[in-house]
């Protein structure tokens, strides 16, 4: 009997850990974008980037050691708007900018972005792309002369102490030779499935960025990777399209947090399947502007706004 107290006082202590660990606290638009709040700590803020259409994601990261890295811009009408959230957080500078995919609602905003900051490094996918907001986004890169380097699967570079990025996609090799004959004028999933798929590590928190990947490629990465994939905070492919976060994938990841950076809701259906997997799912149409704030041993989770109730 006494060893049958102990075990459940141990299984309530480990359900209040798993609690705590992804632990979500509400805040204001000054708050998520209180530009000292978070020194010291790893910042990443899902940008909610409004208008009348879908504007596309953009994903910054500041590392504890004030490192900054910015995860696609949106459409080129969006980049006005991250713009400005880099000002509102004081990020002059971006020591990295990764475009998951040369998609126009991923890498149009840069057009602003490579006017208005500094930038280290853009490390990209070497898929290019036949689109004007394309043809602009290199030609911004030439004549400013920023550095690039092409990611792809095996990659992994060491931000600082205790965090790394390794990059899981597009697979070794993966260029212009080696994409389908013509394949700009096909289906854009050609595209997507190349798009770069990276996992940020903080000691023992981890978050996974996904681009918009599809179901097809999802599998190849639970084949290829399997456990490697298990993250805290998940990025919902494809902005929550149903192309994409098939059962395989999100049993696989196994994500307390799932973020979907996107001002439209396109299905339903898929935040039901990350809520019904257990994971708290925070979609920015409903949320606003949201940062997630970790010391390597916990995930606070700041919004912008709370959702509206349903009647």
């Amino acid at each position: 009997m006494f060893f049958r107290k102990i075990r459940a006082l141990g299984m309530i202590i480990l359900f209040i850990a798993l609690v705590l660990s992804a632990c979500s606290k509400k805040a204001d638009e000054a708050g998520v974008f209180d530009a000292g709040a978070y020194e010291g700590e790893l910042a990443v803020y899902f940008f909610h980037l409004e208008g009348d259409e879908k504007m596309g994601e953009s994903i910054l990261v500041k590392t504890p050691e004030g490192q900054t890295i910015l995860i696609d811009a949106g459409l080129p009408e969006a980049g006005p708007t991250v713009d400005g959230y880099l000002d509102e957080l004081g990020v002059d500078k971006l020591d990295y900018v990764m475009p998951s995919h040369p998609h126009h609602d991923h890498i149009g905003g840069l057009q602003t972005i490579f006017a208005t900051k500094e930038v280290g490094k853009v490390i990209e996918v070497d898929v290019p792309h036949s689109t004007k907001p394309y043809k602009e986004y290199k030609r911004l890169i030439k004549n400013n002369d920023i550095d690039v380097e092409i990611g792809e699967a095996g990659d992994v570079l060491e931000l600082e102490d205790d965090l790394t990025l390794e990059i899981f996609n597009p697979p070794k090799g993966t260029d212009k030779d080696s994409m389908p004959e013509g394949y700009t004028d096909q289906s854009a999933s050609v595209i997507n499935n190349e798009s770069m798929v990276m996992k940020l590590t903080y000691k023992d928190k981890s978050f996974l960025f996904t681009g918009d990947i599809y179901t097809s490629r999802e599998v190849e990465l639970v084949n290829d990777f399997d456990d490697e994939l298990k993250s805290n905070v998940v990025v919902a492919p494809h902005h929550g399209h149903d192309t994409s976060s098939s059962q395989l994938f999100i049993k696989t990841v196994d994500p307390d947090i799932t973020m979907i950076p996107s001002n439209i809701l396109f299905e339903k259906q898929i935040n039901n399947r990350y809520d019904q997997s257990g994971s708290d799912v925070y979609h920015s149409y409903e949320y606003g502007n949201v940062v997630l704030v970790s010391d390597g041993e916990t995930i606070d989770v700041m919004t912008e706004k709370e959702p509206e109730e349903e009647e």
